[in-house]
């Protein structure tokens, strides 16, 4: 998946309520663990690299390392992001 189809598919999950619109609380890196992407499904193993996002309502969402950085962009970017 290319970064444009990745920042239109994290853009409609922002729209739907899907992804939060806050960064997280606190954020974890580390060797894939399997844990499917928030944004794009995919499954992150090793040596894949992913991000564990722990959100200030204590959700714990997962990212691979593509949309982690989309997302960032699409959440700091947007002007009616609070907190």
């Amino acid at each position: 998946m290319n970064r444009s189809a990745r920042g239109a598919l994290v853009h409609e999950k922002l729209r739907q309520g899907a992804l939060p619109r806050e960064r997280p609380a606190n954020r974890y890196g580390s060797p894939g663990l399997g844990n499917a992407c928030a944004v794009c499904s995919h499954r992150v193993n090793p040596p894949e690299f992913q991000y564990d996002c722990i959100m200030h309502n204590g959700e714990t969402l997962h990212f691979c390392r593509e949309c982690y950085f989309v997302w960032l962009n699409e959440i700091d970017g947007d002007s009616s992001q609070t907190g």
